[in-house]
Parts: structure tokens; sequence; C-alpha cells
């Protein structure tokens, strides 16, 4: 089981450590993130994946999408490991873009990574926690239990 403090930065976000590593484990980065439960999928900056290794020239897939952090066309790589609140998911698919300078974080933290774990956000302690799931506890992947919003 995970569990980290948080405080709610100035723009009353969420902002927490993401690791990234390299395709053989042997290097990471770690980043800020913003915990975004809105988010489908998690985002790091291009120059992040291509410092660890990542050949990004030839992404898994594109994805078109919008939202507060931006929008158009972005690659989507698949990175070995991605660990953030305690935990940690491998061969996760993550999309490369970069922020907007007026986001005070280098990466999102998104859905793909918070629906491996029952998590619980207590504002009121300042704490989040996670349990992992079972496989076959999972819900589908286009149904999510959250539970906050």
């Amino acid at each position: 089981m995970g569990s980290i403090r948080f405080n709610i930065s100035k723009d009353n976000l969420i902002i927490l450590n993401l690791t990234v590593y390299s395709k053989t484990l042997e290097s990471s980065l770690t980043m800020s993130a913003v915990l975004d439960t809105g988010a489908v999928r998690s985002i790091i900056p291009p120059k992040i994946a291509s410092n660890l290794g990542y050949d990004i020239s030839e992404p898994k897939e594109m994805m078109e999408f919008s939202g507060v952090y931006g929008s158009g066309w972005s690659k989507v790589i698949s990175v070995s490991k991605v660990e953030a609140i305690g935990e940690s998911v491998d061969d996760m698919d993550i999309v490369l873009h970069q922020l907007a300078p007026d986001i005070t974080a280098d990466a999102i933290l998104g859905l793909d990574f918070l629906r491996n774990f029952d998590t619980t956000i207590s504002y009121s302690k300042g704490i989040i926690e996670t349990k992992p799931i079972h496989h076959n506890q999972r819900t589908p992947e286009n149904h999510f239990i959250l539970g906050v919003s």
C-alpha cells in the first residue's frame, strides 16, 4: 500500500513526484506531476523520454487530445516503469507533450496509472493512499470507479 502527504499548490492542484525509468531500468528521472483524475492518460515532456533513451521518432501510436494542458496530436510510447504515490506500473503507455509554461509541474499523472489501484484522497489530512487492485478485480478500461472527482 502506497501513501504520500501532499500540499495543494497555489493553483489548487495536487503536485507529486513522478519517476519514469529507462528501457533497461538502469536510469530514471523524477519530475513534478499534477495528479489529474480527469486525464485519461499520463503525460511527460518528449525531452524527458529522449533523455531516458526512448526512441520518440517511432511512437507506438499518435493520439489527438484537447484539454486544460493543450490540444493537438501527440506521440504515445510505452515506458518500462512509472512510479508515483509509493506504487509502480510496468510497461505503461504514456503521452509525450510539453505542458504550457503556466502549469506548475512537468507532467500529468492520469487515470492510466490510477486505475491500477484503489485510491483514497483525503484533503483534510493531506494524504493520498493507494492499494493495488488484483488483475481479476479491475473494472473494464472504459469504466472507472473513483473516490474523488
